[in-house]
């Protein structure tokens, strides 16, 4: 990579992160008859069940600098091996952060075409929170490699909200899905979900 294309992704990573930053917090909005967010997650772990969501404890974890300065403090020498296993590490959490977005997309194609009750709102939603979620996945892989692994936790918050957002665009369906329905949904899920994604 060139220094000119260094600098014009640095300055595009730096003014994605200022909208960002500007850009008031996103909220799925439920119609007031509907089940909080809680439920309805648990609707939707209960027809996907394997379906995972990503762990800000373990982002938070691995970006943590209190481990740095004590390898920087105490064992100088592995600074570097260190760093680079924390990006390393880093970029590992970025990948099955992704995989389980994929997945869960994958669980909303299967809902969508199950379902006879499609709302364009919720297609909506859920377009514009993986569009939100593979920036912000870019941003943070992009910081993570060139400035180190701490950047992470300033990105993985967000990334977590964001995911949990289309998570819960995805269960609004839930609630309109029959017994018959669901049982479909589960089959697919079924065939469908163990496939490398």
């Amino acid at each position: 990579m060139t220094e000119t294309n260094l600098i014009i992704l640095i300055a595009f990573s730096l003014f994605l992160i200022l909208l960002l930053g500007l850009l008031p917090g996103k909220q799925v909005h439920h119609p007031p008859e509907e089940a909080s967010d809680a439920i309805l997650q648990t609707r939707l772990f209960s027809i996907a069940a394997d379906l995972e969501m990503p762990a800000s404890w373990l982002a938070a974890r691995i970006s943590d600098r209190r481990d740095w300065e004590f390898i920087s403090r105490e064992a100088p020498r592995l600074k570097n091996s260190f760093l680079k296993e924390r990006k390393r590490v880093a970029i590992a959490w970025l990948r099955e952060t992704r995989k389980q977005m994929s997945r869960l997309l994958l669980l909303h194609r299967i809902i969508s075409r199950t379902s006879t009750n499609l709302r364009i709102g919720t297609e909506l939603s859920v377009a514009w929170g993986f569009l939100s979620f593979q920036t912000l996945l870019m941003i943070a892989q992009g910081l993570i490699l060139l400035f180190g692994p701490f950047h992470l936790q300033r990105l993985a918050g967000s990334i977590v909200a964001t995911f949990e957002e289309v998570t819960d665009a995805v269960s609004s369906a839930v609630p309109s899905l029959d017994s018959v329905m669901k049982t479909a949904i589960r089959s697919d899920w079924a065939r469908y979900s163990n496939r490398e994604i």
